[in-house]
């Protein structure tokens, strides 16, 4: 069917697209949808929205087809051409989301009547349709795309202009205010569509609105920090990204260097390999798939002037950085770099993957990491500070495995995290100078001068078999007291004690803490020989001092709350003997810690003796019954 020229007709407003104006049309005489609109009209709904036969309405409303088509999107497969500009198709949400400003149809509502009819007065803006637009300028207010009263989507289709599809009325909602530094990118936008005044950029000026919007969405996501693999990135409002980018474009020289600051801090969240793309994330791939223009040879200008003067960013060899090759003069090899800062290549690069400078992920073949030159201009002024190993005997006048002993106890300080302190090694370790002069500051402030026939306190430990770490622990502690020093003796060699003082400390030091092996036995009940081959066994910690073994108060109580021995089975359980109750409770499964041809007694983990325990009485109260039977 095909309807004769409109006698009567709303006005088309400037700026409302064919469908919207044809949905009033339906509207004012009693349509539904705008399908049924095309149905009666003869048009096809689907190509109006795709801004193709605009022909028929023009002739059917009486329109200029030229202003008709201006105000009308026309679709491509991978392009929208809408009042001069051109967007890409992604960029355009006619078939994939609806949405209004209820204070421009609550304004349409209460502008007055131009003709006795009443006609539906609420009008569609086509600039509505453009998915980077979320706010409306005027307003100041966010638009929506769901009706508040019901929660339905907003549709096309609906020829109930200003109302959702279940007729609630959305000039009735209540709109999101929206900051005013929020709009500025869709001012830009809209200018360029001339539907306000426009704004000057240098750099987007030149070029087409689609790849303007798209440059300033990346330059958006990345100076507030989100990425498309975070949460954040959906919850994001598209009018403050795209604010955000043309902020920062048209300060670019100023702003993006901290961008590019805040996407290196990003970095470490990053699931990507190390290199740029670690670096700089996906800013920097978008980047490099962008065509040449005068913002994205800024753009690359700017990341090649970061990456050189950044010293957390780590390159491989032969590093390009947006086409351009890295200055060797900026970054050094790492070999070259620890030989610098005289240590070896590979204790070098043990020491920066523990400062977390270089990844531990291998290299492909062929490949060399490199560092940058100001970064190890402040890695020597650090090692400057440090001591290595040797240099850590040295200044403490001990020998190698007194300082590693020392180091162990944590009475000085590496240049590594806690969680990594295990896994270093001690040959490769850096150890704080402040730290090192904090323990002989620490002990210098317990002398107490007096006595005769003093000796240095590493000698004094080393005579009584003692480590000269403990010593140093026991003077900390305050049971040990120095006696005198030498000022011409090197670090714990100036400290002297009295040996008779020493051997006491140690042995409150080793009453206190420690147990006799065979006070051990007695307390866990078992016989001497027995808790030796536990220790042999490395089944029960104990510690040589001279000719005794030795073992900690709280490692005892541990092993006895933990254990439990066969006689003491055979008492609770009522077997008789000891044998007796190995031989019965194997039968459910137990199994001693250690055999008893080691150990010459049985004992057992605690939590599974109580296990089979109570499975060998059910066993038993079973075969009771049967028999009863």
């Amino acid at each position: 069917m095909r309807a004769a020229t409109l006698p009567v007709r709303p006005i088309r407003h400037s700026g409302e697209p064919a469908y919207a104006y044809c949905a009033r049309i339906g509207a004012t005489n009693g349509l539904k949808t705008l399908t049924d609109c095309g149905r009666v009209f003869g048009f096809r709904s689907f190509e109006i929205i795709q801004g193709k036969a605009l022909e028929s309405v023009a002739e059917l409303a009486c329109q200029d087809i030229v202003a008709l088509s201006f105000d009308t999107a026309r679709t491509a497969p991978d392009s929208v051409e809408l009042r001069g500009e051109r967007l890409f198709r992604k960029q355009w949400t006619i078939a994939s989301q609806c949405k209004v400003c209820p204070m421009c149809i609550r304004q349409d509502l209460a502008a007055p009547e131009q003709f006795r009819r009443r006609f539906p007065r609420a009008w569609r803006r086509t600039h509505w349709d453009i998915r980077a637009l979320d706010v409306c300028v005027e307003h100041s207010a966010r638009l929506i795309d769901a009706c508040e009263a019901c929660g339905d989507k907003l549709s096309y289709e609906n020829a109930a202009v200003g109302r959702c599809p279940q007729r609630h009325d959305i000039a009735q909602f209540i709109c999101e205010a929206v900051p005013e530094v929020e709009t500025i990118g869709a001012r830009y936008i809209l200018g360029r569509l001339g539907f306000v005044n426009r704004i000057a950029s240098a750099f987007l000026d030149d070029l087409e609105l689609g790849r303007a919007i798209a440059t300033m969405e990346a330059i958006g996501r990345a100076a507030m920090g989100i990425e498309r693999y975070v949460e954040e990135a959906s919850r994001a409002s598209s009018g403050a990204i795209i604010s955000a980018g043309f902020d920062v474009i048209q300060g670019l020289s100023e702003r993006l260097p901290a961008v590019l600051d805040g996407l290196v801090g990003m970095s470490a969240q990053r699931p990507w390999r190390w290199g740029l793309l670690k670096a700089y994330g996906e800013f920097y791939e978008w980047l490099m798939d962008e065509p040449q223009s005068a913002i994205t040879d800024a753009l690359r200008a700017g990341v090649v002037a970061h990456a050189q003067d950044s010293d957390q960013v780590t390159f491989k060899a032969n590093t390009s950085v947006a086409g351009v090759v890295i200055a060797s003069s900026k970054y050094i090899p790492l070999a070259e770099a620890a030989a610098e800062c005289d240590m070896g290549a590979e204790r070098f690069r043990r020491f920066c993957e523990a400062q977390s400078i270089l990844p531990t992920a291998r290299l492909r073949q062929g490949e060399s990491a490199k560092i940058s030159r100001a970064f190890l201009d402040q890695l020597k002024d650090m090692i400057a500070e440090c001591f290595n190993a040797t240099e850590l005997e040295v200044a403490l006048g001990v020998s190698s495995a007194a300082a590693r002993a020392i180091a162990d106890a944590g009475l000085v300080d590496p240049i590594v995290s806690a969680e990594q302190r295990r896994e270093l090694r001690f040959n490769v370790a850096l150890f704080s100078v402040q730290s090192v002069r904090r323990l002989l500051d620490d002990l210098a402030a317990r002398i107490q001068l007096g006595g005769e026939d003093l000796i240095p306190l590493p000698k004094a430990a080393a005579t009584l078999r003692f480590a000269t770490s403990k010593a140093v622990q026991l003077v900390l502690s305050g049971r040990l007291a120095i006696r005198g020093y030498d000022g011409s003796a090197p670090g714990l060699q100036a400290f002297l004690i009295d040996r008779c003082d020493l051997s006491k400390a140690i042995g409150q030091h080793l009453s206190d803490e420690f147990v006799p092996i065979s006070v051990a036995a007695d307390q866990i009940g078992i016989k001497g020989e027995t808790a030796k081959a536990l220790r042999d066994h490395k089944l029960l910690d104990a510690t040589r001092h001279r000719n005794s073994l030795l073992v900690r108060r709280d490692t005892l109580q541990k092993f006895v709350d933990d254990h439990v021995t066969s006689q003491s089975l055979a008492a609770k359980g009522g077997f008789g003997s000891a044998s007796a109750a190995t031989k019965q409770l194997k039968k459910v499964g137990l199994t001693p810690i250690l055999p008893v041809e080691l150990a010459r007694q049985a004992i057992y983990r605690r939590s599974d003796a109580e296990a089979a325990l109570a499975s060998w009485q059910q066993l038993k109260s079973g075969a009771a019954r049967a028999t009863e039977h």
